[in-house]
């Protein structure tokens, strides 16, 4: 009876990390761009789209990313073939808190340039526009480091140059400064809300902010696409760059998942109003 429990728990523990292991495996493969062996462990059943786990790099991204990454095109090849979910992302509970790591496998890859591999995931049914909570569209991404192959395909099949957000100035007559002023906290971890301030922390001060030129202060290098973006800091602008500046402006430095609420943004800018 006790060698019959033992036995028992030996098969259960097996069970219980088959999976682990292989996903380790799958995307290890997929990693080296060796595609018989990635085949080899979904012809053993291993699902196309297995997470990843703590023991590979990021967990919860799939075999497709992991190759989208490191440019392996014919193994990306073979995952789509297979049925690969070109759209596959971590879980929300994974994702949350995470900054500037893997993605869905078309953020991957425009990422890191790999322009033929966008267009492969694209032509297999990739959101040329999906959005990331920490990485932001793959448009952004493929600006971000410069990678302007990667941003004409991804235009060219859809992606947005600029998403502007809807009006918020009929709620400026109603807003709470006051909120707006705790809301400002938080941007004063990147920028200072000193009065007659000009200096720079992570960015640039914020002290008369409404209405300044956009990519004014001499001082800062601002990203290109802020640099060139041309018109000034009007309500309109603050409210759309606030409401995710990855989306607005493409490429921009500024990455942060924005401030979810028109009710919100407004209160913010009231406040920032005041700041002249």
């Amino acid at each position: 009876m006790k060698r019959m429990t033992i036995l028992l728990g030996g098969l259960m523990t097996g069970a219980l990390f088959a999976f682990p292991a292989a996903a380790e495996m799958i995307h290890l493969m997929a990693r080296k761009g060796d595609v018989e062996k990635v085949l080899a462990e979904i012809e053993k059943g291993v699902p196309v789209d297995l997470p990843s786990t703590l023991h590979t790099t990021v967990p919860g991204v799939s075999p497709l990313s992991v190759a989208a990454q490191f440019g392996r095109t014919d193994v990306v090849i073979a995952l789509l073939e297979k049925g690969a979910d070109p759209d596959f992302n971590r879980p929300a509970e994974v994702m949350e808190g995470d900054n500037d790591v893997l993605g869905a496998p078309i953020h991957e890859a425009a990422r890191n340039g790999h322009a033929e591999i966008v267009q492969l995931l694209i032509d297999a049914g990739a959101n040329p526009t999906l959005e990331d909570p920490g990485l932001g569209t793959p448009l952004h991404q493929a600006r971000r480091w410069d990678h302007a192959e990667a941003a004409g395909i991804l235009l060219a099949n859809g992606a947005e140059e600029t998403v502007q957000a809807p009006s918020i100035e009929p709620l400026l007559a109603l807003a709470d400064t006051a909120n707006g002023q705790k809301l400002a906290n938080g941007c004063g971890l990147c920028h200072s809300l000193e009065t007659g301030s000009t200096d720079i922390i992570t960015g640039p001060s914020l002290w008369g902010i409404v209405g300044r030129k956009i990519g004014e202060v001499d001082a800062f290098e601002y990203s290109d696409v802020m640099a060139s973006r041309g018109g000034t800091w009007d309500y309109d602008a603050l409210n759309s760059l606030l409401a995710s500046p990855t989306a607005y402006m493409p490429g921009t430095k500024m990455e942060i998942s924005g401030v979810s609420t028109p009710e919100a943004r407004a209160d913010l800018i009231a406040y920032l109003r005041t700041l002249q």
